[in-house]
């Protein structure tokens, strides 16, 4: 007799997922990023449910009650466990972005890194003012470039000194931005991508802080450790 056709079990009939029914050759790590989509989309859809009901002020309250921070869980989503490379964390990470909202922390490390780049604008101003002082001049110029003597490291004599201008002052202001284009370039990124800005703007700060020092307090007489420390400030200004 003639068998009946047996057709291939629905997803809903045997209580499997579609979603990974379809997928097929995707491997667990692609299916656990689907089910967090398809959780997030969820989350979303019953925030705006929430919204439509108790109105925008207390849903608001509501929704930012129940975001937790992004250390240790993301719009439900764990990230314990989690390698800093992990694809998972890294998209995890990502959507905490889009979904956290604005916080007391965020407002002060953005006014700590404005504070850095006037900090950057009045070291350069300051170090054109300061190259007119008589003190500073008597400190770098003299016995250093041309004789360095009084005759040609002060007054007017000093603007004419083409050893002192071009080989002293023309360093010291430029090294300065070449050190910030270096430190953004080059450990910036690194350390946004890994860390967070916030960690990366404290090292900035640690590496200006240092690199004052060795123009100031630290040079041991020495014009090759003065102009270390300008291009170390400006790579902490970079940095930051």
């Amino acid at each position: 007799r003639r068998l009946p056709l047996r057709h291939p079990p629905t997803p809903q009939a045997s209580g499997q997922n579609p979603t990974a029914m379809e997928a097929g050759p995707l491997d667990a790590r692609a299916c656990r990023v689907l089910s967090a989509a398809s959780q997030q989309a969820a989350s979303q859809q019953a925030d705006l449910h929430a919204r439509a009901r108790v109105g925008p002020s207390m849903s608001h309250t509501a929704t930012s009650k129940s975001r937790v921070s992004g250390k240790s869980r993301v719009s439900g989503l764990s990230v314990e466990g989690l390698d800093d490379n992990d694809e998972d964390y890294v998209i995890i990470k990502k959507t905490s972005v889009m979904t956290s909202a604005p916080n007391f922390t965020m407002y002060i490390s953005i006014m700590v890194s404005m504070v850095g780049a006037m900090m950057f604008g009045l070291d350069q101003g300051n170090f054109g003012n300061v190259q007119a002082f008589e003190s500073f001049r008597t400190e770098w110029c003299e016995g250093n470039f041309d004789g360095g003597d009084l005759a040609t490291c002060h007054g007017d004599a000093a603007t004419r000194n083409r050893s002192w201008n071009h080989e002293f002052l023309m360093p010291g202001a430029t090294l300065i931005t070449f050190g910030a284009a270096f430190g953004a370039l080059l450990l910036a990124p690194i350390l946004a991508k890994r860390k967070g800005r916030i960690p990366c703007v404290a090292v900035g700060g640690l590496l200006t802080f240092v690199g004052c020092l060795f123009t100031s307090y630290l040079t041991f007489n020495s014009i090759w450790v003065f102009y270390v420390g300008r291009f170390v400030t400006g790579f902490g200004v970079g940095v930051s």
